[in-house]
């Protein structure tokens, strides 16, 4: 208590000292020569216009006259660089973009200045907006394969590795001429050497749709069997052959179902790169519509002036905010009473002395504040706007990262932002291929269906599950090996053996 009496005491000498000292009547002690108390300092201590922070919500202008108004409590927020921040109510930043199943999206500037998604630009033909760089590029693929390599898919079956445009994949099936039977992609006759293609009940992808399971054939060589199916809607995971649903569980929503969502509508589709379901661009509504949540369309709606409940001063008079008929807008001016003057809080009080300052919430994020002079309240200034977003307002990024809005109404640092994309392919091992998850994060190390490569001098190594080359050479092929005019075959570890 003494401590509140003593501070009431001190800022009531200081007003009289300053009233004082704009009429003249300086106290004891003061040089009016030099405009210096008797204890030094220059006439200004501060840059007239200049703000800064006292504490962390409050603001502090410099006047005119080059001194510090009394602090002022920002009314939401803190305060940054001498303005007081608020939130503005929008989820993205103006400038900012985005990857929709129809194209790309841009965060525009909307009313008050707050960001709003702007419609989708579709992507050209052919093209598809890529989420990792959020720009529209050509469709991708990736490939199956490698370029002239065999696979058996039957007993007595086959297909090639082709070039389809910029990607390879697996041809039809072949049928092997009669009596012959497949052994590493290849038709061999009755009698011929055949070979172990592949790890026994190992499990492959054909495409993103079939797989291929290694068993022994009937030329008793381990060999993949005819590809399989994958039941609808489930997708073959090339990190381990399984047939797998490539959506989360429970999914995003339900296909063409629809709904409000920042001051718009939204349609779910299918995503471009995995088929799941997922919410598509925001469809806005047009100027003074919103988005009715029963009928989920655009009506004719109003533009909120305030907030229910708060003040404003207009003129020799205060507003109150009020709802009428489900719309907050400004009320009839009230006048003050004889004598007083409206404060920046809507509040009637005694007239104002000269230097006092007030601020007031303004914009997005912003203050703008005012000085009494000659004992009338001058035009607030200028409104300084700030922020970018609603504290507490959380909104996708990066690879299935989320980011939060601060106190400072800025967005944070990407958190639980992913190593990929979703559905993007890596080389990973020695001759394998690994793929993003709808985690964002890597699959475990997979084989890159069935590479092989030359190994001894006759034989091949192949590209295990694990991404890694076969430890043993197996002989591939029954031509004869010559050299040095000796004749010979290729045996089982893949090195000629030679009749002398």
């Amino acid at each position: 208590m003494q401590y509140r009496d003593g501070m009431r005491y001190l800022l009531a000498y200081l007003s009289i000292c300053f009233s004082a000292c704009v009429s003249g009547d300086l106290p004891a002690g003061f040089d009016a020569g030099n405009g210096q108390s008797p204890g030094g300092g220059g006439d200004q201590e501060c840059s007239p216009g200049s703000r800064q922070c006292v504490g962390q919500n409050k603001t502090q202008l410099c006047n005119d006259r080059g001194q510090w108004t009394v602090p002022r409590n920002c009314v939401s927020g803190s305060c940054q660089d001498g303005i007081c921040t608020r939130s503005c109510e929008t989820a993205c930043t103006p400038g900012e973009t985005q990857c929709r199943p129809s194209g790309l999206q841009t965060c525009e500037r909307g009313p008050g200045e707050c960001g709003v998604w702007g419609q989708t630009q579709p992507c050209p033909v052919d093209e598809v907006c890529q989420p990792g760089r959020v720009r529209c590029e050509p469709g991708r693929c990736s490939d199956q394969c490698d370029a002239g390599t065999l696979r058996c898919t039957g007993d007595a079956a086959f297909s090639r590795c082709v070039q389809d445009g910029q990607c390879t994949r697996w041809s039809d099936t072949e049928v092997c001429p009669s009596g012959q039977l497949c052994s590493g992609g290849e038709c061999q006759g009755a009698g011929q050497q055949c070979r172990d293609s592949c790890t026994e009940n190992s499990v492959v992808c054909l495409d993103d749709s079939s797989f291929q399971q290694c068993s022994r054939q009937a030329n008793a060589c381990l060999d993949y069997n005819a590809p399989q199916n994958c039941a609808d809607g489930l997708r073959c995971n090339r990190a381990n052959g399984q047939c797998e649903n490539p959506c989360p569980s429970p999914p995003e929503c339900q296909l063409v179902r629809e709904r409000c969502f920042q001051g718009g509508i939204q349609i779910c589709v299918p995503n471009q790169f995995n088929g799941c379901p997922t919410w598509g661009a925001i469809q806005p509504c047009g100027p003074g519509q919103v988005c009715d949540g029963q009928q989920l369309s655009c009506v004719q709606g109003c533009e909120p002036e305030c907030n229910p409940g708060s003040r404003r001063c207009v003129n020799d008079g205060y507003q109150i905010c009020s709802d009428n008929q489900g719309c907050a807008v400004w009320g009839a001016v009230e006048r003050c009473p004889g004598g007083q003057q409206c404060r920046g809080d809507g509040e009637c009080a005694n007239a104002c002395r000269d230097g006092e300052t007030e601020t007031r919430e303004c914009g997005q994020c912003g203050v703008e504040l005012r000085d009494c002079l000659n004992g009338d309240w001058g035009i607030w200034l200028a409104c300084e706007e700030r922020g970018a977003c609603q504290p507490g307002d959380v909104q996708a990024c990066g690879n299935c990262g989320i980011r939060f809005c601060g106190d400072d109404c800025q967005w944070e640092p990407c958190r639980n932002d992913g190593v990929c994309a979703p559905g993007e392919e890596q080389p990973c091992g020695e001759c394998g291929v690994q793929v993003c998850n709808m985690d964002c994060e890597w699959n475990g190390c997979g084989n890159s269906n069935g590479a092989r490569r030359d190994c001894g001098q006759c034989g091949w190594q192949w590209c295990l599950p694990g991404g890694v080359w076969s430890q043993d050479c197996e002989g591939y092929t029954d031509e004869p090996c010559q050299e040095s005019g000796l004749f010979g075959y290729c045996s089982e570890d893949g090195f000629c053996i030679y009749e002398v």
